[in-house]
């Protein structure tokens, strides 16, 4: 039995023998040209035109809310004695939703995270829960939308002309009575490539 195995073994080696030959042949030096290569992409960058801004609110006996929409309008829910938006000329605060632009390589697709919630505070211990929309496709200082925009506002991608364009309604909680003030804070939004 071990004999067989001998035999076996010897004609591997000797079927072998000519490629190893041909791999180690030249001598004592072998050079070999290796191929290189590498892809470059623009990096991605999200640029804040405008915050979120809800205009001036006049507070009510209750509890209600008012929205902003990614067009910029803004509306009350409509609740008695709740909350509602001042029409005034001489206080007014015009209303704006948060307008986005994106740079980056033609074609990339890309994720966006908008968080659910945020806070805005007067400073002195009085507060208001701000429920965010979902990003929506809109033209923003002469930057189209790139169409691609996702039906949930998570992910879109670059257009051809290396932009897209975006904004982002929410609505705002103001509870009974809210206290007078100037309410602000901010809110984190993140784009990255797929």
């Amino acid at each position: 039995m071990a004999y067989y195995r001998n035999i076996g073994f010897g004609i591997a080696l000797a079927l072998l023998a000519p490629r190893f030959a041909a791999a180690f042949d030249g001598g004592s030096d072998c050079t070999q040209t290796v191929g290189e290569s590498a892809s470059v992409a623009q990096p991605i960058a999200l640029v804040n035109v405008a915050g979120l801004n809800f205009g001036r609110i006049i507070s009510g006996a209750a509890q209600g809310t008012i929205t902003v929409s990614a067009a910029g309008q803004v509306t009350s829910n409509g609740v008695a004695n709740g909350p509602a938006v001042y029409t005034g000329s001489a206080y007014r605060v015009d209303p704006s939703a948060a307008t986005f632009y994106v740079t980056g390589e033609p074609g990339y697709s890309y994720t966006i995270i908008t968080p659910a919630t945020s806070t805005v505070s007067d400073g002195a211990g009085h507060t208001m829960t701000v429920t965010l929309s979902a990003p929506s496709a809109q033209s923003v200082s002469g930057y189209a939308p790139s169409g691609y925009l996702n039906a949930n506002g998570t992910s879109s991608t670059i257009a051809s002309n290396g932009f897209d364009a975006w904004a982002i309604g929410a609505t705002i909680t103001v509870s009974p009575n809210q206290a007078s003030g100037t309410y602000s804070g901010t809110f984190a939004e993140e784009v990255q490539y797929q």
